[in-house]
């Protein structure tokens, strides 16, 4: 993978392994369904 990322450059690597959005889209995916159950639940208070 180093040698790789020298031939192609960081930004060729990043973008070809998706690097950096692994942890993102889970991380915010389990904040959106949160949200969500906190909305259902103050809605059903109301």
């Amino acid at each position: 993978m180093v040698r790789e990322k020298k031939e192609i450059g960081y930004e060729g690597w990043k973008d070809k392994y998706k690097y950096g959005e692994r942890w993102m889209k889970p991380y915010f995916q389990e904040l959106k369904e949160n949200m969500e159950s906190m909305l259902v639940l103050l809605n059903g208070i109301t």
